[in-house]
């Protein structure tokens, strides 16, 4: 069993579903791993935002691409001050299950002193109402179906020179 761990414990399960938790099938979501292997999530939204790409056109049809994976720091920050861990990013993909941190609308008002809304980069991170967090202990039967791929975090560049073709007119 693949052990995910938050630092924000478990949530009330959804009713609905039949063993409590939502779940999506995501491509390269962006998690944690310590150095045991334990696997730290805080959100599943803004995923597209882990890797930024550019494309220079030269002459000739040269086209040079350069892609570098970002990294939330600010959450892997926060993650590794309440963990007391060194963390490394990993891409996640498969069937994730989550669970939602309810929120309570604008107004912090009578929320207790460590609900999520206190936190400005938890803040940053969710809606008016809640955001997604990995469960803390995942079962089988979604790690089975979970692929975790190393980041590569250096710039990757790549320069591809067209190639040109005979074409016929009849």
């Amino acid at each position: 069993m693949a052990r995910i761990r938050t630092i924000f414990g478990l949530q009330k399960k959804e009713n609905e579903t039949l063993d409590g938790f939502l779940t999506t099938e995501e491509q390269n979501v962006r998690c944690w791993m310590d150095g045991e292997g334990n696997l730290y999530g805080a959100t599943l939204i803004f995923a597209h935002e882990y890797k930024e790409t550019n494309v220079e056109y030269g002459e000739n049809g040269v086209m040079t691409i350069t892609r570098r994976n970002k990294d939330k720091d600010n959450v892997k920050l926060l993650l590794e001050e309440r963990t007391g861990k060194s963390l490394r990013p990993v891409n996640v993909s498969g069937i994730l299950p989550y669970l939602r941190m309810e929120g309570y609308g604008w107004s912090p008002k009578g929320l207790p002193p460590k609900h999520w809304w206190h936190d400005e980069t938890l803040r940053s991170l969710g809606g008016r109402y809640g955001f997604k967090v990995l469960p803390l202990v995942i079962t089988k039967k979604y790690a089975r179906k979970m692929k975790v791929n190393e980041v590569r975090m250096e710039e990757m560049r790549t320069t591809v020179k067209a190639i040109p073709s005979a074409w016929s007119v009849i």
